[in-house]
């Protein structure tokens, strides 16, 4: 056996005969680097034969990679329909996505390989790296949409969003199927970050499943500087008011008040709602800690020039005992009576 190289250009300029040999060593980078040199030297027979005979998928992933180029596109496509190993299948689908406009049958195979290939992993592949400049992407998203793998309709969901392809569409489905939706908007919320995802957004039962996610991760209520979104949509409202969203809250008064200093709380009638809601379950203890805090709030509510219906609906009217009582009302009357106990 040859002694062993430093690098793929001292396996290429030894002899042949010798670069052959290391082919059968039990070193899997000497593999790799005598089966290039090899292709290089005696064309893509050659090449095709150690794709075959190759025993390592790493080996044989790892030479899929390096010969990207519409010129072997026969080749990667007989590894993608024939290769045993899901890794070297999804490596050779991620290169043959990359070539999808320059070579016509290749969108024809990746469309039968994202029917017919069972593993998730190669499906995921092909939804992911498609050109999104081809007019096949959307046939090939629609298809992904439907498969019966919920890693593959996430990946198309993902991408048809991201790329603004059937937005309304995708969103009135998502919501359909609740596992699904979840998975979608965790990914957005993560990736993009509440505002952008919630913004974004152009259905009302979208938005509703991104901000019950963002609530589900249980952010920092520091870094929650998505609260102004809750006013801009009144589906949202009914979100952050119901009984769900207060029981994720942290019952820390003192943490929740931050927002109180950073936003415009009189113009937020949910924010209203949501610290009248923690002032409730707040603890003797807790409320003595924040009675000062506590105390300028309600002096700076009951200062607040009237609203003259500014920026209120019937939804933010409390109709009970005393019909037109609103939240800042209701705030600052039970402020009052925690801080005189």
């Amino acid at each position: 056996m040859p002694s062993r190289p430093d690098s793929f250009d001292d396996v290429f300029r030894e002899p042949l005969a010798a670069t052959t040999l290391r082919l059968t060593g039990d070193d899997a980078p000497e593999r790799l680097w005598a089966a290039w040199a090899v292709a290089l030297r005696e064309g893509d027979g050659a090449l095709l034969e150690r794709l075959r005979t190759e025993p390592s998928e790493g080996v044989r992933a790892s030479l899929v990679s390096v010969v990207a180029n519409a010129e072997r596109a026969p080749l990667l496509g007989s590894v993608l329909v024939l290769d045993a190993s899901s890794l070297v299948r999804e490596t050779a689908a991620r290169v043959l996505c990359h070539m999808a406009n320059e070579v016509a049958p290749v969108v024809a195979l990746l469309r039968l390989v994202l029917q017919s290939d069972k593993s998730v992993a190669v499906r995921v592949a092909i939804v992911e790296e498609f050109p999104s400049a081809s007019p096949a992407l959307r046939e090939l998203l629609l298809l992904a949409f439907g498969d019966e793998a919920l890693e593959v309709q996430v990946a198309a969901v993902q991408r048809a969003l991201l790329l603004g392809v059937e937005i309304e569409a995708c969103e009135q489905a998502v919501s359909s199927r609740p596992v699904l939706a979840e998975r979608v908007a965790r990914g957005l919320v993560l990736r993009d970050g509440v505002p952008a995802s919630v913004a974004a957004a152009r259905t009302p039962q979208f938005r509703q499943v991104l901000l019950r996610s963002a609530l589900e991760l249980r952010l920092p209520l520091r870094e929650l500087d998505w609260w102004p979104l809750l006013e801009l949509d009144a589906s949202l409202r009914q979100v952050a008011r119901s009984a769900f969203l207060a029981s994720l809250m942290p019952s820390d008064l003192e943490l929740f008040l931050h927002l109180f200093t950073v936003l415009d709380f009189h113009q937020s009638p949910t924010l209203l709602f949501l610290m009248e809601r923690l002032v409730t379950v707040a603890s003797p203890r807790t409320i003595d800690a924040c009675a000062a805090q506590l105390g300028d709030l309600a002096r700076g509510l009951m200062t607040l020039p009237d609203d003259e219906g500014h920026g209120l609906d019937d939804e933010l009217m409390i109709d009970a005992d005393e019909p037109g009582s609103t939240e800042r009302g209701r705030l600052v009357r039970l402020l009052n009576e925690v801080l005189a106990r």
